[in-house]
C-alpha cells in the first residue's frame, strides 16, 4: 500500500510498473547507451523495494515509509553485489534510489529554505 494522496494507483507494485512504462516510451530512452539503460532500468525495478517492509500507518491515517529510500539503497546493494554487478553500476544505481525521492522534498512548500518561501515561483 501507498499513501492515496501521493500514489493514487494505489501500491508499490502499480507504482513501478507505471514508472517503467512512462520510461519505456519516452523519446529520449531510445538516445540513452546500454550502460544507462541499465542503470535506469535497475533503478526503476529497486526504488521502492523497501517501501512493503517499511510501511507505516500514521495517526493521521496516512501511510508513510519512513527510510525506504535508505534501506532500499542498501538491499540493493547486496542484491547486485551478490549478482556481480561491476561497482561502477552498483554505486549508480544506489545512489539514485537514495535520493531518488530528493527532488520533490526539495522543492515542497514546507522544505524550502525560508528565503524562498516568501519568494513567488521559487
Amino acid at each position: 500500500m501507498q499513501d492515496p494522496i501521493k500514489h493514487a494507483e494505489g501500491d508499490v507494485c502499480t507504482h513501478t510498473q507505471m514508472v517503467l512504462d512512462s520510461i519505456l516510451k519516452t523519446e529520449e530512452w531510445t538516445t540513452f547507451s546500454k550502460e544507462e539503460q541499465d542503470i535506469l532500468l535497475l533503478t526503476v525495478i529497486f526504488h521502492n523495494i523497501c517501501k512493503p517492509h517499511t510501511l507505516t500507518h500514521e495517526a493521521d491515517g496516512s501511510i508513510s515509509h519512513p527510510s525506504h529510500r535508505r534501506e532500499g539503497a542498501q538491499l540493493t546493494r547486496q542484491i547486485l553485489d551478490k549478482e556481480n554487478y561491476d561497482f561502477d553500476t552498483i554505486y549508480k544505481v544506489c545512489q539514485t534510489i537514495f535520493y531518488h525521492g530528493y527532488p520533490f522534498w526539495a522543492y515542497s512548500k514546507d522544505n524550502r529554505p525560508v528565503g524562498c518561501r516568501m519568494k513567488k515561483g521559487c
